[in-house]
Formats: structure tokens, C-alpha cells, sequence
């Protein structure tokens, strides 16, 4: 797929990464599927897995990632916004400004 650019949010005092509906259906993530959340170098990958850490929220027809918290703060620092590439296993962040 394509990669798609959005804007990071803010819940709290902390910066948001919110995800929703047909681009997660495109890429093949659907609700209750769970992903392991790790941060690589400038990448934040979340690979399918079953005992992950995660969980995309929503419902069948509108399937919800929302990750927030210090952890995202830390993560995004001062870009505006984040790239999001997919594959059949993975979704890929990567801060960006637009």
C-alpha cells in the first residue's frame, strides 16, 4: 500500500497516534487483532502477534489504533505529524513533518 501521512494528536498532555477505519481495513488490520509494540531507531513497527501488547479497538466496519502516552511523546518529539506504511503484518510509523 501506499504510506499515508497524518497528524499526531494530543490526549492529556500527550501526544496521540490515532489510526481508524478503511486504511486499517485496506491493509488487512481488523478489530480485536493484536500487535507488539516496540521502537526501533526512528520506527515504530507494530508486527501482528497474537500474545501482543496491543489491541486495535473499534468496531468490524471501523476498526480503531490508538496509542497515546509519554512513551508516543517520547516517540514522536517535536514533528507534526507521522508516516504510516503497511504490510500484510505489519504497520510501520515513522515521525514526520508534513
Amino acid at each position: 500500500m501506499k504510506p499515508w501521512i497524518l497528524k499526531s494528536g494530543v490526549n492529556r498532555g500527550h501526544r496521540r497516534i490515532w489510526i481508524e477505519g478503511s486504511k486499517l481495513i485496506a491493509a488487512g488490520f481488523n478489530c480485536g487483532d493484536r500487535l507488539t509494540r516496540s521502537i526501533a531507531v526512528g520506527v515504530l513497527p507494530l508486527p501482528r502477534d497474537p500474545q501482543g501488547n496491543h489491541r486495535i479497538a473499534g468496531k468490524a466496519d471501523r476498526p480503531i489504533l490508538d496509542c497515546c502516552g509519554q512513551w508516543v511523546t517520547d516517540f514522536i518529539g517535536d514533528h507534526s505529524h507521522f508516516t504510516i506504511t503497511t504490510t500484510t503484518t505489519t504497520i510501520g510509523i515513522v515521525p514526520t513533518n508534513k
